[in-house]
């Protein structure tokens, strides 16, 4: 189950380093947080803004942070490219 997995991440990060990401007090903020992000990165690619994400509440905390699965859509798009773009913004990104 990745997102279990992926769960488990953000939550053992979490509870070690509580300001490594960004969190948000509900989903619709961590929505709106991220969608101009992958805007941006997008346009800096100039490719779609297709880039997959997932708002996941941290149980420990009750706050909402936001996973970008960056790799997937540097692969679909076979593009390099910094690695590391979105957890430089406070993203968590796989």
């Amino acid at each position: 189950m990745l997102d279990r997995n992926i769960m488990n991440s953000v939550e053992d990060s979490y509870s070690e380093n509580k300001t490594g990401f960004k969190t948000y007090a509900t989903y619709e903020n961590a929505v709106k947080a991220i969608k101009p992000q992958v805007q941006e990165v997008a346009d800096m690619r100039g490719l779609p803004n297709d880039i997959f994400y997932i708002p996941m509440l941290i149980p420990s905390c009750g706050r909402w942070t936001v996973v970008v699965l960056f790799s997937q859509w540097m692969s679909k798009h076979q593009i390099g490219g910094y690695m590391l773009e979105f957890s430089a913004r406070g993203f968590w990104q796989i």
